[in-house]
């Protein structure tokens, strides 16, 4: 198929802010998680982790409020799996999805959350029929930028990294789909300047 251009014989999907608007849910969850260690969390803080693991956020909070990462990360899930029902899918890309669902062309998510926040983020908004061409944050030995998980997706889905367009936000996940040897559609959110998401081969408004 087409994708703004690009021939797809493969499109990779990441999931926050592309299928799943989950960073507010993903704000209010840190933001819960350290106010009950006497840390307001802004969301222009919060801004610079998006695109990143659960760990890394953990890491990077954890030793300003003194707490270890690791328990800090456990309150995050157990917030975001309270928030998760108020999550809600972009209409724009699921769209995308059941346009190229009908053209028979292969798709594979690749997100850098862990398992069990994207089973609980599809579930929720419908989308738990993805989960069987999935791959998590948890289950390769690099999250993005790295290119291991769009590697792995390209797997999934039965063709050369070559061959596959990625459908990304951030720059951590462009970084990681260019890396894979992946063409890159990104979805300007609002989230980030247009000039960091340059190094897509295309930057667009709706999927």
């Amino acid at each position: 198929m087409n994708l703004h251009g690009l021939a797809a014989d493969a499109v990779l999907f990441d999931c926050d802010g592309v299928l799943v608007d989950s960073e507010p849910i993903s704000f209010r969850a840190w933001r819960a998680a350290l106010a009950a260690h006497g840390f307001d969390l802004d969301e222009a803080s919060f801004r610079d982790s998006v695109g990143g693991t659960d760990s890394m956020v953990a890491e990077r909070f954890g030793p300003q409020v003194g707490a270890d990462p690791l328990r800090l990360e456990r309150e995050a899930r157990a917030a975001f799996e309270e928030f998760a029902t108020a999550a809600h899918p972009f209409t724009d890309t699921v769209a995308l999805v059941e346009r190229v669902e009908a053209s028979g062309t292969p798709l594979a998510v690749a997100t850098n959350g862990l398992r069990w926040r994207l089973d609980v983020l599809l579930a929720a908004v419908g989308l738990g029929r993805l989960l069987t061409h999935s791959v998590t944050a948890d289950e390769v030995a690099r999250p993005k930028p790295a290119p291991d998980l769009y590697r792995a997706a390209a797997r999934i889905a039965g063709v050369e990294p070559s061959r596959c367009v990625v459908v990304e936000d951030s720059p951590t996940g462009i970084a990681a789909a260019r890396a894979a040897g992946c063409r890159v559609v990104a979805i300007d959110r609002g989230m980030f300047s247009t000039d960091r998401l340059a190094a897509a081969d295309v930057v667009v408004a709706e999927a």
